[in-house]
């Protein structure tokens, strides 16, 4: 290349995959060789090319097993190529022989999708193509579409979408949206990610934290997708605030990842969250307590309907082990989940066994001061009115044990489960209610074992305030250290 020539110097590096020059052109430094289809001497898989979009000339290639019983439909594979959004095609020979040994191995039907890619086609165009080429697919649902392999030996009942890198993000996406947009006759059964590109702007478990890094994992992202806003836009943070996993239009997700992946942290936290059942519940002062105890309850018989693996909610009936329940929540959800252990101490769910319960930065008030809590009288006044607000039709204020489960006459034995963990925070108001609560605990005789953590120097929900801080890291760390603890037989 001239180098004495302006428009040949380059204007956005992004060595190894890829150059920008100023006059606009773009040099792929790898992801640029092709195969044509063929049948794989190696497999005896069959693959062909087929245009998906006319209008903007894009193709998917189809790979067929050999030895197909035509009387037997095949289940359907749709899968997404990575490369960042920016190299490799669904006819380079990496993914040409990667999806000749799957299809051979799983005996299965595949459609391998291209999609026009970064920075000459800026995100979502890839989505859009990904979403045109699903559509193409299901139209073959009633065995008249353009493509006999399809009609004759797919089987929509039984789909999956999988992808590798941005791949993976876009059958991810491709979930959602099925799960949004319903195709009639068209089952997606599961999502497979390999080593998915997602990322976000605060880093979680041992993603790294150096700002240069970053930085630069940040501008690949902008440069893929301009008009995004930001790393928490949920094109590439499928678990940010407003994201909502649980639309995945899929019964079963299966996600890999790579020890020495730096991608490989983010993969394990969108797997954390996946298994995550937040209770959404009805809010004071609309809604008075105890309304917002009664929807959990409500929440906790619907999770339990799901015990014999026949629910409305496959996710649960596939994947929970209703020998291994857990409650937890923060401040006013740690108030619920003592409630939910409580009243399932005395209405056993069948098939549902508690093991523990989580309480972080609990709130729990009590006419009289504890501990090293406020005596001043206009703030203790403050609180009160506040609890008035949230349950005008309690007669005892803040003794009245929705708010204070320590006081005479509650049965803190009762407690519908083994093990208690107790978190406070030492500069939160509610620190000495809290270590209150665990010793009344320990009094009680409860039946379980009981732990408590402080956290030094730390605000009330400080976790979710500065989920990086060491505390927070700490504390999740913690927590699920007591999740995963296993009894010794």
């Amino acid at each position: 290349m001239d180098s004495t020539n302006p428009s040949s110097e380059v204007a956005h590096d992004f060595s190894p995959l890829l150059k920008v020059h100023k006059d606009g052109k773009v040099e792929r430094l790898m992801g640029t060789d092709i195969v044509p289809p063929s049948l794989d001497p190696k497999t005896n898989v069959d693959s062909k090319d087929v245009v998906y979009s006319p209008e903007h000339n894009l193709s998917a290639r189809l790979y067929l097993p050999k030895n197909t019983n035509q009387n037997q439909k095949l289940p359907l594979l749709v899968y997404f190529h990575g490369g960042g959004f920016f190299i490799e095609t669904a006819f380079s020979p990496t993914y040409h022989n990667y999806l000749n040994d799957l299809v051979s191995e799983a005996n299965i039907i595949a459609v391998s999708v291209d999609y026009r890619r970064a920075p000459e086609h800026p995100l979502p165009i890839a989505y859009e193509d990904s979403w045109d080429a699903v559509k193409w697919v299901a139209s073959h649902v009633d065995g008249n579409g353009p493509e006999d392999w399809l009609n004759r030996n797919a089987d929509f009942q039984r789909v999956f979408y999988s992808g590798d890198s941005a791949g993976a993000n876009i059958a991810h996406h491709m979930a959602i949206r099925n799960g949004g947009e319903i195709i009639d006759g068209f089952n997606v059964v599961g999502i497979v990610l390999i080593h998915p590109y997602f990322w976000g702007v605060e880093p979680v478990g041992s993603e790294p934290t150096d700002v240069k890094i970053r930085a630069g994992t940040e501008r690949f992202w902008l440069f893929a997708c301009p008009s995004t806003s930001g790393l928490d836009d949920p094109w590439v943070n499928p678990c940010a605030d407003g994201s909502s996993l649980a639309s995945l239009g899929c019964a079963r997700v299966l996600v890999f990842a790579a020890e020495k992946d730096f991608l490989c942290p983010r993969g394990w936290f969108y797997y954390e969250k996946l298994k995550e059942i937040s209770v959404d519940y009805r809010r004071a002062p609309e809604n008075p307590v105890p309304c917002a105890h009664d929807d959990s309850w409500t929440a906790l018989k619907w999770v339990a309907s799901h015990v014999n693996g026949e629910g409305p909610e496959d996710w649960l009936n596939y994947f929970a082990d209703f020998q291994r329940v857990f409650f937890s929540g923060d401040s006013a959800g740690a108030n619920i989940a003592h409630h939910m252990g409580m009243r399932h101490g005395r209405e056993i769910l069948d098939g549902v066994n508690v093991i523990g319960i989580v309480l972080i930065h609990p709130y729990f008030l009590g006419r009289e001061a504890v501990g090293n809590e406020t005596a001043d009288a206009k703030k203790r006044d403050w609180v009160a009115r506040l609890w008035r607000l949230t349950c005008p039709s309690s007669t005892s204020g803040c003794d009245d044990p929705w708010i204070n489960p320590a006081v005479a006459g509650s049965d803190l034995a009762s407690l519908g489960c083994a093990r208690m963990q107790v978190f406070v925070a030492e500069n939160d108001f509610l620190r000495s209610r809290g270590w209150f609560y665990y010793d009344k605990l320990k009094e009680s005789g409860c039946r379980g074992n009981v732990e408590i953590v402080e956290s030094k120097g730390e605000q009330h929900v400080f976790h979710l305030i500065n989920p990086t801080c060491e505390n927070a890291v700490a504390m999740l760390e913690r927590t699920a250290s007591f999740l995963n603890h296993q009894e010794k037989a």
